[in-house]
């Protein structure tokens, strides 16, 4: 058997399971009676309370089912004083808590309660904390429009009010979440770096491992499975430091899920028992259904259909206990997939009549996108009307007091103050036509360089995918030719030694003629399309160039290369090989030099090439035009750098590339 639930491993490891309960019943006992034997001895004050409250907060997810009875209890004791704050972070944990216990009905219930005293006490802060959790719990039963309603309404006051807390990393790792959902990974990304850079200020070892755990989900989708086991890996870490139960049933159902999808069985049965574990630990009944779904796939793996149908059931009666539309409708669907493999196509029938009803009242991807750019217009438009009514108030507060001032001067005046004020506006007016005029020429003027930078880079892209198609041919066409000619030639050769020494030498020169030819052919191959380019990278193909041209030419190189330990992307390392070898190449035609420098120096900013030779040097200005010169300014150009020229007659010739890099776009943190 892969695992067992539960209640199956209650009757396999009695004694634990015996053991584990009576050490949960004490922590428990123990926890209830510090708060009564506490409230009892001391004076009831809202700093009790509050301590209270942080004691029930630092449990939450380790033990909810001891963090529930403090915060009844804490509850209890702030109705006694009338206590609002108190009032406000009981109801909230217990939201807290009912959600990760998949009650979300009692969950709801206690959020709207928040709700209600955060808008009685005006605590913009307590407010904006209960409407995103409100968001989470409608997430979690599958009413996206209304999660994303309170993800956004809690966006806006974190916003206005306090941007760095920890409500906005929530906010945005929520938010992050429906970018996931909607396959725009990018954004999901960019968002939830955002959150993690305002966690790095606050060190929030829990959001920061639930952040980790939402990338991983990211990069699981996208197919990065060694990227998606590293953000699972440091988000389990994190978790089990805290002893975070809940947050761990998270994280280990979708490991489960990547590694049953990676074929790794016997990693994802490991995985499953944490699942259960875990899930058993926090309560999280929604969790203990999404492990019995992935019992089903698993078993599905090994070939099974009995027992897949018997835990799709088990999942199924699960999520209607706990009203999880979502879970129901995966089910059903897996379900209907099963009866259809085994011929029970009356039950198959019944399952997907169920699944479609579900799937109709749940809202799909396109309605979920719809909704998100509602409300962004939404926004756009509240933040318009706002501009306008301020604008209109503003103007209406001149208008008062032009109007009082021109009480108290002659028609004349006002006359002259009407006039000055057309002018004014009229050429407000100009200048404002002026500068859009000139803000839509500079729009159209970057779209068409972006335009050309993008074509030429396509063009250079089709260079070097032509040069190794042409390289590739070559070498298997008539480099084989001439290799079958010459080794014909050689057998003649054996062959005419013995009739007649003219002849032989004939063969001879041949033979030599078709060796430079293949040595020839060698060079064109590798000048088309260098394999230690593809093969090795940028430093490692200029090193094998430098060794060539010494071997052949009686030309000193000193090559010296810094900070290029890594691989630079494949369209700038041949640019930047094309170049040097151009360069190289007219030292060795035109600059009847015996010594030639090369530095190449990489910082976090750009990669700098610099190749000094002791040649006969030349004018920069009366060679420019020059079809080498000019192909290297534009190799450089293309990829967004820079060519410097130092050279007079006689002197030698140094010329220097810097080329920007770009900054790697995901953070690590």
């Amino acid at each position: 058997m892969i695992f067992v639930s539960p209640v199956t491993s209650f009757s396999i490891f009695v004694f634990e399971e015996i053991k584990r309960m009576i050490m949960k019943r004490l922590f428990t006992l123990l926890i209830l009676w510090f708060p009564v034997f506490w409230g009892h001895s001391q004076e009831i004050t809202n700093d009790s309370i509050t301590k209270l409250v942080e004691r029930c907060w630092n449990i939450t997810y380790s033990h909810p089912d001891s963090a529930r009875n403090i915060a009844y209890r804490t509850l209890e004791l702030s109705r006694q004083k009338d206590y609002q704050k108190g009032l406000f972070q009981s109801h909230n944990h217990l939201g807290i808590i009912y959600d990760i216990k998949s009650n979300f009905d009692s969950s709801i219930t206690h959020y709207n309660r928040a709700i209600e005293i955060s808008k009685k006490t005006n605590d913009s802060s307590h407010l904006a904390s209960s409407l995103s959790n409100m968001g989470l719990t409608y997430w979690h039963i599958g009413k996206y429009h209304l999660a994303l309603e309170y993800f956004y309404d809690a966006q806006a006051i974190f916003e206005a009010h306090s941007p760095e807390s920890s409500g906005m990393i929530s906010v945005y790792n929520n938010i992050g979440m429906i970018y996931t959902e909607l396959d725009d990974f990018e954004n999901a990304l960019l968002i939830f770096n955002k959150a993690l850079k305002i966690n790095k200020k606050l060190n929030d070892t829990l959001t920061r491992a639930a952040i980790y755990s939402n990338m991983g989900d990211v990069f699981k989708k996208q197919d990065k499975v060694d990227k998606a086991f590293n953000y699972y890996n440091r988000s389990l870490k994190l978790k089990k430091s805290k002893e975070d139960s809940y947050g761990l049933s998270l994280t280990y159902v979708e490991l489960t899920k990547l590694l049953i999808d990676q074929d790794s069985l016997n990693a994802a049965k490991e995985a499953l028992k944490k699942c259960f574990e875990y899930s058993d630990k926090a309560g999280n009944k929604s969790q203990v259904a999404e492990a019995y779904l992935l019992t089903v796939d698993l078993y599905e793996k090994k070939g099974e259909t009995k027992r897949p149908i018997r835990y799709s059931r088990m999942a199924l009666n699960l999520a209607q206990k706990i009203k999880s539309r979502k879970l129901e409708y995966r089910s059903y669907k897996k379900m209907a997939q099963l009866y259809a493999k085994q011929q029970s196509y009356k039950k198959a029938y019944e399952a997907y009549s169920n699944y479609s009803q579900l799937k109709d009242s749940l809202v799909n991807r396109h309605e979920l996108s719809y909704i998100y750019d509602l409300r962004l217009s939404h926004e756009v438009d509240q933040k318009t009307h706002e501009i306008a009514l301020l604008d209109e108030l503003r103007e209406n507060q001149a208008l008062l007091i032009e109007k009082q001032e021109l009480k108290l001067q002659n028609r004349t005046f006002q006359l002259i103050i009407i006039i000055g004020l057309l002018v004014i506006v009229s050429f407000g007016f100009y200048l404002w036509y002026i500068k859009s005029k000139y803000k839509q020429k500079q729009k159209l003027d970057a779209a068409l360089i972006s335009k050309k930078e993008e074509l030429a880079t396509r063009t250079l892209q089709a260079e070097i995918n032509e040069r190794k198609r042409i390289s590739r041919d070559i070498h298997d066409s008539l480099g084989q030719y001439l290799g079958l000619c010459k080794l014909q030639v050689s057998q003649l050769k054996d062959g005419a030694a013995k009739d007649s020494g003219k002849q032989k030498n004939s063969i001879d020169k041949t033979i030599n003629m078709i060796d430079h030819s293949i040595i020839e052919l060698r060079n064109i191959i590798h000048n088309l399309s260098p394999s230690v380019l593809h093969e090795k990278g940028f430093p490692e193909a200029v090193k094998e160039l430098t060794e060539r041209i010494q071997q052949n030419h009686s030309l000193n190189i000193q090559l010296e290369i810094m900070g290029l330990d890594g691989n630079l992307d494949y369209l700038t390392e041949n640019t930047l090989y094309r170049v040097t070898q151009e360069i190289l190449n007219n030292i060795l035609k035109h600059s009847q030099a015996d010594n030639v420098n090369i530095q190449m120096i990489r910082n976090n900013e750009d990669l700098t090439i610099m190749i000094e030779d002791n040649g006969v040097g030349f004018d920069p200005e009366a060679a420019a035009k020059s079809r080498g010169l000019s192909n290297i300014y534009t190799r450089v150009e293309n990829i967004n750098g820079k060519v410097y020229i130092d050279s007079k007659v006689q002197r030698g010739t140094i010329i220097t590339v810097i080329v920007p890099l770009e900054e790697p776009q995901q953070s690590n943190e």
